[in-house]
């Protein structure tokens, strides 16, 4: 008898309430994956920002260094730190100035673009943003499909993924559909539907 497959209602809601804790569980780990993602890529850039720098040009004045610091500034811009006092003095406030229009040149090119890129990175962040709402939408429906039981009572049928290389797939059929069976339909699973159907008939 069919029948005693079909589990009583106090069963179906035990199973419905562990089908959606076990949801629920996949969600919250998802989102703790992706989370430690995040600070591991957070923990990258910070390693990656301790590789010494050349101090701002606004914030050096090479008449009140000391030939040490005038000496460590001009290595790490490769410049040539030998020489007396007055030469250091000399090439970095040159170089200094150079660094200075540089950098006005730069705020000034910078200015114009920056309209133009904001423009396109909020188009990009806009579509980026509406994908991954999106296929979050599609996944969360997905695992609702397979996680979220119907109210009623039914049997449940889970696949063996080691089966037909996890190309499973189940259908809900009328027994008049099953009896019906066509001569394609004598593959070896088909047929043992199809008898086991003449069994309720």
């Amino acid at each position: 008898d069919v029948w005693h497959c079909l589990p009583t209602r106090s069963e179906w809601e035990t199973l419905s309430r562990g089908y959606k804790q076990q949801l629920v569980e996949k969600l919250q780990g998802e989102r703790k994956e992706a989370d430690g993602e995040q600070d591991e890529e957070e923990k990258d850039d910070g390693e990656a920002k301790e590789i010494s720098t050349p101090t701002h040009w606004s914030k050096l004045d090479p008449k009140a260094m000391k030939v040490n610091d005038l000496r460590k500034e001009l290595e790490i811009r490769t410049f040539s730190s030998k020489g007396l006092k007055s030469q250091l003095i000399a090439r970095l406030t040159k170089q200094l100035k150079v660094e200075e229009q540089k950098e006005e040149q730069k705020e000034l090119e910078k200015s114009e673009k920056e309209d133009e890129e904001e423009e396109e990175r909020k188009s990009e962040d806009d579509k980026e943003e509406e994908e991954r709402k999106r296929l979050e939408e599609v996944e969360r429906q997905r695992r609702e499909r397979r996680y979220v039981l119907p109210d009623e009572p039914a049997i449940i049928v889970h696949p063996n993924w080691a089966a037909k290389s996890g190309k499973f797939d189940c259908s809900i059929m009328s027994l008049s559909v099953l009896l019906d069976y066509r001569l394609e339909d004598n593959k070896e699973h088909s047929f043992e539907v199809s008898l086991f159907a003449e069994l309720f008939n």
